[in-house]
């Protein structure tokens, strides 16, 4: 535009209403503006020409927009989000300091109007300009980017001095009308002294926290189903957060602590899905509580699901038959937890063929191993790696190893899939939880321990019994240890044996498969003799039977080793279930391998097997020798006697054991000193009848099972019971609970505890009795310690199947048996927090401690994109908050070693503080690098999110190479390609794998009918291979703490 030339109409196309502005206003110049709307970006475009205006006065109006009037309040709302838009940059804190100078000046004044509307937008310069001397510019733009720049307008320019006046007359009347208008200058310097104060450490992290958990605060949604199903306000959270759960990822784990209620909450997901939308619901639980709990319930609330035990999936199981259900509900989904059984895999056959909704329910998802949750979410996965990307979880087998680790690294995904909520959390944080106006209460748990002798016990056979086990080889376990090549050069080390092997010509492959069949088998040996090490604490009577099932078995293996025959794995379990059948074996015998004596060491096989036998037999001998009490027994009637009239339960683990302890307390002179009935004692194990063990449950827990008023049988006051009766089943009518045997896997006290201590308990005080051998726990934990190392040496040389362990004591373990021992009640709490996973629970427990003492009206008012600083030892970095649309990125840039870490709960615990934590100024060399840092770690993560959307998917062997061998033939049929284009599950890889192997030599035609049989026996959904438009990710900053030494 020319210097002296003044336009009539601005419309930003030709000339730009920003331009004529700046090259209008000077030193001796007025400026008055009316605008409906302004922002920062505006202000910066005339900046340097209106901060030198020896007057300047803008009036804010108020207009409605397309979905509000832009009020005082929107008005901020607006200026505040477009300030957090564009705060990850260093020239926007600069703008924010360049505007509150600007405020500053005393000649500068800001009104807002706040009558009803005004529309107006003009802007007067008065004075200054050459040959008019002052101009009035009237019309559509605001005092906005936009509107000085970009958007189409129409403005008129008003040069007549007389109009002009009239115009700055107009303005003056309305900006000194204190009925309409009022000062906004501070308003806006507040505003935007929230991006440039100083922030203390604490108000950071809850504005972090805060933001994260900011959804999940906020109230429930007003549309919500009225419902006969009550829940309390914790239950009726985790309900909200696993319908979303379920919308984004078709599946939710609930994994509340035991007895809070897990069942209710499912029942409400049930009626939505299954009442209200009519959609085709499964359940499949434990046979145990079908009848007890998923069938009464189902008819209380009149909702239409199926039901099917766990055990039937076992056996007899025609994925087929339910490959229509919408929803399948999997109740103790931890029974699922290993994948190598027909249990699991039958499942996932069902589940893979169409898509489904999955409800997990445990409260103790990890029983050995963090790979025990990641068995049960490939149900929700249907085994596709890349499932929870969206999650920031790029692929979910590399995520559990690092979790294998550290069980942290499991925050973040838990956060998404997982309702998980521990006894502690829910009592502090929800003080005053009722359902249906009752007061929810949680009885204090009180542990007590019960000393025996294992030396009285065995009246001095203990020490023996040890020895023997430690003693036995049990060469029938591990034949492929007496190769001749390997056993004649006394190979035992499996390096040594890899190297012969090696010189030998094997294949790495058939090495490997070699001594991973050795090292499988030498782990079962080890798991052997702890099951031996169980079964002798806990009854002497398990400890015989288990003694001569033993000596049964090596006879039998000797029989057939001599007839150069032998047991593979298979057969070990086919054997063992004629054991229990006595069926006829003659025919079963002569379909077992033969052995090539010239390949194995037959006769130093036959010498160890006779000479286990032959300890086994002497110390058999001397165990049914024994003539006299037990005196762990005499201690548990002892025990009842002092408890007399309380309803008690008594856990064990072995059914051999329960049954002796039932026969015993039963007989005439035991009743007599517990003064109680014969039938006021009962037994639940698995040879009892599912109709027997309903009828039992509801006579020992009557009120807490909604049994029948008038009983034909007399109330149970003892009841004995395996883990049978440990999942699930509400036992509250009782306060007192008994285990026998020593807690090998403290997680199952979790659940056996979890059965009286529940919602709704009567007591105010449950107690937990604990039997411990008062002389022999070190020596007993010891030997545990040897079996459990030999293990990890097994698993660290040719890395063992984590389902080789099952219930193996881990050395972690044994300081939690040790708390138990020491009466220690903390220790419940403990294993509470380790079995159900609740890391990083701490950070919402901090939130909502912060919010009942301060409320929201604090941390709202501080905005997006602000930071602090922090003294941490040893920690010299930045950690910053972004989120988008979807989801929340913890960063912390470690300056140290130069890298990010992405890890949320490892950045948060970084920067974790007290109320009191001071400010703490931080060495220049960070701070004026902090917003270089930021841009960086934003770059870092918008490339790792566009690299996840276009990364291929990756076929494994030996599906890629059938890929290849589809596009070499003529007219195949394009499903069969599509299906074999689509990654296969883990489950489904493995037959592929036979089939590709066997089909060496077939014909192409044969191969092709082969691979058209393997995808109708294997069905599952494929997904849409046409990938959509790419999402454009928009990050915004939260926060961020500079952290120094």
């Amino acid at each position: 535009m020319n210097d002296l030339t003044i336009p009539d109409i601005i419309d930003n196309q030709t000339v730009k209403l920003s331009d004529v502005l700046n090259q209008l206003i000077g030193t001796n110049s007025s400026v008055y503006i009316a605008t409906a709307y302004f922002n920062l970006e505006g202000f910066n475009l005339i900046r340097d020409k209106i901060k030198q205006a020896k007057e300047v006065k803008i009036l804010i109006g108020k207009e409605p927009s397309s979905d509000q009037i832009l009020t005082r309040e929107v008005i901020e709302a607006k200026i505040q989000q477009e300030i957090e838009d564009k705060i990850d940059d260093k020239s926007t804190v600069n703008l924010i300091d360049e505007f509150l100078s600007f405020l500053n000046n005393q000649n500068v004044e800001i009104k807002i109007f706040k009558g009803v509307f005004f529309h107006g937008k003009f802007y007067i310069i008065s004075g200054g300009i050459p040959t008019v001397g002052s101009i009035a510019i009237v019309g559509s733009s605001n005092l906005t980017y936009a509107g000085l720049t970009v958007n189409t307008e129409f403005n008129s320019v008003i040069k007549q001095e007389a109009s002009v006046e009239q115009h700055k007359q107009a303005f003056h009347r309305m900006f000194n009308n204190l009925q309409t208008v009022e000062d906004y200058k501070q308003k806006l310097s507040d505003l935007c002294t929230r991006f440039t104060k100083q922030y203390n450490p604490y108000d950071v992290y809850m504005k972090i926290l805060y933001s994260y958990f900011e959804d999940r605060l906020s109230e429930s949604p007003t549309e919500e189903m009225p419902s006969p199903i009550l829940l309390a306000d914790f239950q009726r959270d985790g309900y909200i957060f696993a319908l979303q759960s379920i919308e984004k990822y078709g599946g939710v784990l609930l994994a509340d602590s035991v007895g809070l209620g897990k069942t209710y909450l499912a029942l409400r997901l049930l009626e939505d899905f299954a009442y209200r939308l009519r959609q085709k619901a499964l359940i499949i639980c434990p046979a145990q509580i079908r009848d007890t709990l998923w069938e009464p319930k189902l008819r209380e609330f009149c909702i239409r699901a199926d039901i099917i035990s766990q055990e039937q999936v076992s056996r007899d199981f025609e994925p087929d038959r339910f490959k229509d259900y919408d929803l399948i509900l999997i109740d103790e989904s931890h029974n699922f937890r290993n994948a190598n059984t027909i249990r699991w895999k039958n499942l996932f056959k069902t589940i893979v063929q169409s898509e489904k909704k999955i409800i997990l329910i445990t409260a103790t998802p990890v029983n050995n191993s963090v790979f025990d949750l990641y068995n049960q979410l490939r149900f929700i996965t249907k085994d596709k790696d890349e499932f929870f990307k969206p999650a920031g979880v790029n692929s979910l087998w590399g995520y559990f190893l690092r979790a294998k680790e550290n069980n942290d690294t499991l925050y973040d995904l838990l956060e998404e899939i997982a309702v998980r909520r521990s006894r502690q959390f829910i009592k502090k944080l929800y003080p005053d939880a009722k359902i249906d106006g009752e007061p929810v209460k949680f009885p204090e748990r009180l542990l007590y321990t019960i000393k025996y002798k294992l030396t009285d016990v065995y009246f001095g056979l203990y020490d023996e019994c040890i020895k023997v086990i430690e003693s036995l080889s049990l060469a029938s376990y591990n034949v492929q240890e007496f190769r001749k090549e390997i056993f004649n050069r006394r190979l035992q080390k499996f390096e040594e044996i890899r190297e012969f092997l090696k010189k030998q010509g094997w294949l790495d492959k058939n090495i490997q498969n070699y001594l991973m069949e050795i090292g499988r088998n030498q782990a079962v040996i080890g798991l052997l003799k702890i099951l031996l090490l169980k079964r002798l604490e806990s009854s002497i009577e398990s400890f015989k039977i288990s003694v001569k099932n033993l000596i049964d078995f090596q006879r039998k293996f000797l029989e057939l080793i001599e007839k150069n025959r032998i047991l593979d794995k298979e057969s070990y379990r086919k054997f063992l279930q004629f054991q229990s059948e006595d069926e006829n074996q003659e025919g079963f015998i002569e379909n077992l391998d033969v052995i090539d004596p010239a390949e194995y060491e037959v006769d130093e096989i036959i010498r160890k097997t006779k000479n286990d036998i032959s300890l086994l037999e002497n110390l058999y001998e001397k165990l049914i020798g024994l003539d006299g009490k037990d005196t762990k027994l005499e201690k548990l009637i002892s025990t009842l006697q002092e408890l007399k009239g309380k309803k008690i339960i008594i856990f064990g683990y072995f059914k051999d054991t329960m049954r002796y302890m039932y026969r015993e307390l039963i007989k005439n002179e035991v009743l007599q000193k517990l003064n109680i009935d014969k039938e006021k004692i009962s037994i639940v194990d698995s040879d009892v009848s599912s109709d027997e063990r309903k009828n039992r449950i509801i006579r020992f827990s009557p009120q807490s099972n909604e049994g029948p008023e008038s009983k034909e049988k007399e109330e149970i006051q003892i009841l004995l019971s395996t883990d049978v009766l440990s999942e699930g089943q509400n036992l509250q009518d009782a306060d007192t609970l008994i285990n026998y045997d020593l807690p090998w896997n403290p997680v199952k006290i979790i659940q056996r505890v979890g059965r009286i201590d529940r919602i709704g308990s009567p007591h105010s005080k449950i107690y937990v009795y604990n039997f411990f051998p008062e002389d022999e726990l070190e020596s007993v934990l010891r030997l545990l310690q040897r079996l459990s190392e030999k293990l990890d040496e097994i698993n660290r040389s040719v890395g063992l199947d984590v389902s080789i362990f099952g219930e193996t004591p881990a050395p972690k373990d044994f300081g939690y048996i040790r708390k138990i021992s020491n009466e220690d009640n903390s220790v419940l709490d403990e294993l509470e927090g380790i079995s159900e996973l609740a890391v990083g629970e701490f950070l919402k427990e901090e939130i909502l401690n912060y919010l009942q003492s301060e409320g929201t009206e604090k941390i709202k008012k501080i905005p997006n994109g602000i930071g602090s600083s922090i003294r941490k030892e040893n920690k010299r970095g930045v950690f910053i908050a972004f989120k988008d649309d979807e989801r929340h990125y913890w960063c912390f840039y470690d300056l140290e070693n130069k890298k990010i870490i992405e890890d949320r709960l490892e950045c948060i615990k970084i920067i974790k503080c007290e109320k009191d934590e001071a400010y703490y100024e931080p060495p220049s060399e960070i701070k004026d690098k902090v917003y270089e840092v930021i841009k960086e770690v934003k770059n870092h993560i918008l490339a790792r999110l566009k690299t996840a959307q276009v990364k291929p998917q990756v076929l494994k062997s030996p599906q890629s190479q059938v890929v290849a061998f589809l596009k070499q033939q003529r007219d195949v049929d394009n499903s069969l390609m599509g299906y074999f284009s689509t990654p296969l599950p883990e489950i489904y890889l493995k037959d592929l794998k036979t089939l590709w192997k066997n089909s060496k030599g077939f014909g192409n035609k044969n191969i092709i009918d082969e691979l058209k049989k393997f995808k109708d026996e294997h069905p599952m959904t494929l997904e849409n291979q046409i990938e959509g438009e790419k999402k454009e990710y928009k990050l915004k900053l939260i926060t961020y703490m500079i952290v120094s030494p």
